[in-house]
């Protein structure tokens, strides 16, 4: 179920920190997913060890610890780069940031925006799951809706076996957030901005509290997508493990990379959103599994009161 938000007056441009969702924030939390080659009958009398094999390739639960070897100097790279860094590392192929959202790297990310302690959790971290509703899945296509579309997407019949992720950016993006909390608090106090709940924390756009939560929340999507980067690619070599073969003659694309729609979509500064007030107002972080607006129409909040900001 998702929890209802409170509207967050304001009467100048505002950036919010985070928003709930079941309790939890996760800068670009996402679901990546992975086409195979495979039929459901060709798994079939592996899967035990095939589900082994991911689970041994892909640590999981609460501070668990990565296998990617990651120093300092990578993390900062990773944070400013995004897939890039993964693909000159070799831990992704050419054409999977052709389906990542932003081509998986947030240009306006900036390193020095996220705290050390930040750093120190992510560290150890890159290529976990995690813990919570995060989840790595092998599973069957049963039923095609639009055989068009699926085609496109390297889906081609029912019974094919993908791989799907669903991860983001561990303990790093939630110290980004942690630590914006305070700061914005205190910034509220200065500018004087009220909200109906403290843990709607905010700050003018233009503040430097604002400029520095946009670009540390960039940076710390940019460790999601390298994240769910080093999973593919664990994936990948526990599946070729498995069936004594390679990732690219099990034919393990990646379909897609996104963001869980409005969940913790890092937020896009544009003025399609704010149509209806004529000029920018705020920046919404909606918490939920779907888009407010409709297909083929660019993605903005529902329209609230003027100069308030709601959440579906």
């Amino acid at each position: 179920m998702l929890q209802p938000v409170p509207h967050a007056s304001t009467k100048d441009g505002l950036v919010l920190s985070y928003l709930i969702y079941l309790g939890r924030f996760d800068i670009n939390c996402g679901v990546r997913l992975i086409r195979t080659n495979l039929s459901e009958a060709d798994v079939a009398p592996v899967k035990e060890e095939l589900a082994q094999a991911v689970f041994d390739h892909i640590p999981v639960g609460v501070g668990s610890m990565g296998i990617i070897p990651t120093a300092a100097g990578d993390l900062e790279e990773a944070l400013e780069m995004g897939i890039d860094w993964s693909l000159r590392e070799g831990y992704a192929w050419p054409e999977d940031k052709e389906h990542c959202e932003e081509y998986g790297r947030m240009l306006q990310a900036d390193p020095r925006k996220v705290s050390s302690r930040a750093k120190k959790r992510g560290l150890p971290q890159l290529g976990t799951l995690g813990a919570g509703n995060h989840y790595a899945e092998i599973q069957v296509v049963d039923e095609i809706h639009d055989e068009r579309a699926a085609r496109q997407m390297g889906l081609e019949y029912v019974g094919q076996v993908v791989v799907m992720l669903h991860s983001g950016s561990r303990g790093l993006g939630h110290q980004v957030a942690t630590d914006a909390l305070t700061t914005m608090d205190k910034a509220m106090g200065r500018d004087q901005i009220e909200t109906n709940d403290r843990q709607l924390a905010c700050a003018r756009i233009d503040s430097q509290e604002g400029r520095d939560y946009l670009a540390g929340m960039a940076a710390a999507a940019n460790y999601a997508w390298v994240n769910r980067s080093a999973m593919t690619f664990l994936v990948r070599q526990a599946f070729a493990k498995v069936f004594g073969s390679t990732p690219d003659d099990l034919d393990m694309h990646v379909v897609y990379d996104v963001s869980l729609p409005q969940q913790h979509r890092p937020p896009r500064i544009t003025q399609p959103w704010y149509a209806w007030v004529g000029k920018p107002c705020a920046s919404c972080h909606r918490g939920g599994g779907t888009s407010s607006g409709k297909v083929g129409q660019p993605d903005k909040a529902a329209k609230p009161p003027p100069f308030s900001c709601s959440f579906p």
